[in-house]
C-alpha cells in the first residue's frame, strides 16, 4: 500500500485482512465511515461494521507525534501489545489490523470488547 506521494505505508496483518478492509484503509485515516458510532468524544475512536465481519469492530485513529518520529508507529505498537497479551492468555479485544503512514498517522482495528449490546468502558475514566 502506498500513500499519495508513492511511499510505502506500514500495514500489519495484510495477508489475513479482507480486501475490502484494505480498500477502506485510506478513508479510515481521514474520517469515520457512514454509520460509525463514536466511542469517545474526540471522534478518534469509533465502532463500525466493516465488510465481511459479522459484528462491529473498534477503529482507533492515531495522530502523528513529533517525539515519536523514530519509533514504531503507535498503531502498530498497540496491535503488537494486544497480540502479545492474547498469546499469554490475558483477555483483551482481538487485534485485527493496524496501519500507519510514514508521517505517523495510524489506525488500529480490533474486535469490540464484551458481549453484544454491552456498554463501552473508558478504562482511563474508571481508573481515575
Amino acid at each position: 500500500m502506498r500513500d499519495e506521494w508513492g511511499r510505502f505505508t506500514c500495514v500489519r496483518a495484510v495477508p489475513h485482512a479482507p480486501a475490502p478492509w484494505i480498500a477502506l484503509l485510506p478513508s479510515l485515516f481521514e474520517t469515520a465511515p457512514p454509520g460509525a458510532r463514536a466511542l469517545k468524544a474526540d471522534g478518534r475512536v469509533f465502532a463500525v461494521h466493516l465488510p465481511e465481519r459479522a459484528g462491529e469492530v473498534v477503529v482507533k485513529r492515531f495522530s502523528p507525534a513529533w517525539r515519536e518520529r523514530f519509533r514504531t508507529p503507535r498503531a502498530l505498537r498497540a496491535f503488537r501489545r494486544a497480540y502479545a497479551l492474547r498469546v499469554r492468555g490475558v483477555g483483551c479485544p482481538e487485534p485485527l489490523l493496524a496501519a500507519a503512514t510514514p508521517a505517523g498517522t495510524g489506525v488500529c482495528v480490533s474486535a469490540l470488547a464484551g458481549p453484544p449490546g454491552a456498554d463501552t468502558l473508558d478504562l482511563w475514566r474508571s481508573v481515575e
